[in-house]
């Protein structure tokens, strides 16, 4: 996440907005969304959201057709997965960006969760008053395992096809290391866009992370910077309230029952109880 001063309007004019990025020079990007090509996208049976965008609705559907899903699942490296996989992957991810976990739920089950709240229980478990809940403590393990699988059972509630999430091993795609005088410490991983297969053993460029196959141009070409290829082409992402530790004083009013001298709480981990032990409310 980033903090950056408000450049929209939203209010928070003397604070700082969680999530937001500082606007490029270019035009308004394309909104038109990558194209998700799996006919059980297309049935307009979805969750009732604003796009309706998704399969068609079972709430039932992770608790007993896929009972298997709560047993071990193997989780494939990106350059492992086929185009149908990836397809699937990325046609579930946009149900999870375009519909809330409220109207997840009541379409896909329990397990459902709007990628917009996996982010803020990550963001707000880090800046808990109490102290970082999930890093910086033996509990980052534990937490980030947790996590990883909340967000797994929450993609396969939408299509339990896809069976595990992928993953990434980064340093296939890694430019060189190279000494202060230039020279080459390490060499390219196999996959880098510049590999060079007399130094790197089974160098093949064609499976670089970075390209219109997977993840799109590194530094994005839109623009604004924005990625412009690829499944997540111009994806767009969610702005969040003041994240402003000094507003958390002011909620709830403090124990003599003085009024609230300050603004309203925006802070998005209070007003969405994040902090409760209980699940937060989505």
């Amino acid at each position: 996440s980033a903090s950056v001063p408000d450049q929209d309007g939203t209010g928070a004019t003397d604070r700082t907005l969680m999530f937001s990025t500082v606007p490029g020079p270019g035009p308004a990007p394309p909104t038109k969304p990558w194209e998700c090509p799996l006919p059980e996208y297309k049935q307009k049976k979805g969750p009732n959201s604003p796009t309706g965008f998704g399969p068609t609705c079972d709430p039932t559907r992770i608790g007993t057709e896929n009972a298997h899903l709560t047993e071990p699942r193997e989780r494939k490296e990106w350059r492992e997965m086929n185009t149908t996989e990836i397809n699937r992957f990325a046609c579930a991810l946009r149900v999870m960006d375009e519909t809330t976990t409220k109207e997840g739920r009541a379409c896909y089950g329990k397990t459902f969760w709007a990628f917009a709240d996996l982010v803020n229980l990550h963001a707000c478990a880090a800046a808990d008053p109490r102290g970082d809940q999930g890093h910086r403590s033996p509990s980052f393990m534990l937490f980030h395992k947790s996590f990883v699988r909340t967000f797994e059972m929450a993609i396969l509630s939408i299509d339990p096809n896809i069976e595990a999430i992928p993953w990434w091993n980064m340093p296939l795609d890694s430019a060189p290391v190279l000494f202060l005088n230039g020279t080459e410490k390490v060499p390219a991983g196999k996959y880098y866009k510049d590999c060079d297969p007399k130094k790197t053993k089974d160098c093949d460029p064609k499976k670089y992370i970075w390209t219109d196959k997977y993840f799109g141009k590194q530094t994005g070409s839109g623009p604004n910077f924005e990625v412009a290829d690829g499944r997540w082409a111009y994806r767009k992402l969610h702005r969040y309230g003041d994240f402003d530790h000094e507003y958390w004083s002011t909620y709830p009013p403090n124990p003599n029952g003085d009024p609230v001298t300050k603004p309203p709480v925006t802070n998005e981990c209070v007003v969405g109880k994040w902090f409760s032990p209980r699940s937060p409310k989505v």
